[in-house]
């Protein structure tokens, strides 16, 4: 009965929490990450240090497949559908600082910019502690046209220097 209340807490403290967003982040900035891998699908949770008590990740399209996310035992609270995935303790002892690698449960080749439109990912250190919003680390980058044509500037210049050396 304790746990089903702890579990309807926090389920209230997530849903209450606010619109979170999510923001690109890059390995060592002392935030816990959402890390997916573009050439497979595999997503692992990044504590970067901070212990992780809670995570939540929400689609807001079913862009997670039906292969169950590696979820560390014993957690109070756990969602494992399409659409997300979440695991929350009490925290403390429960919370982890290492990487958890969730497993391939996505497709692969998803980008960047498509992740960080459709999802919401936050977490924190576990009951009693704030949601915060969370980051996102990979995702295929797809450059922006300006930066294809001053990269085809560039090889062009490289090419008219060599010809001009050779001669």
């Amino acid at each position: 009965m304790l746990r089903k209340l702890f579990a309807l807490c926090i389920v209230a403290a997530m849903a209450s929490s606010g619109v979170a967003g999510t923001i690109a982040g890059h390995p060592g900035d002392n935030t816990p990450s959402i890390t997916y891998n573009e050439n497979t699908g595999a997503w692992a949770v990044t504590p970067d240090g901070v212990p992780v008590g809670l995570f939540d990740i929400k689609s807001d399209t079913p862009i997670f497949n039906a292969t169950p996310a590696a979820l560390p035992a014993g957690g109070l609270f756990t969602t494992d559908d399409t659409g997300e995935k979440a695991w929350a303790s009490l925290g403390g002892a429960s919370a982890f600082t290492t990487d958890l690698n969730l497993g391939l449960i996505s497709a692969p080749g998803l980008t960047q910019q498509f992740l960080l439109q459709h999802l919401t990912i936050t977490y924190s250190g576990g009951f009693g502690t704030p949601n915060v919003d969370g980051n996102l680390v990979g995702g295929v980058t797809i450059p922006e046209p300006m930066t294809l044509s001053m990269l085809g500037l560039a090889m062009v210049g490289g090419l008219g220097v060599f010809r001009r050396r050779r001669s």
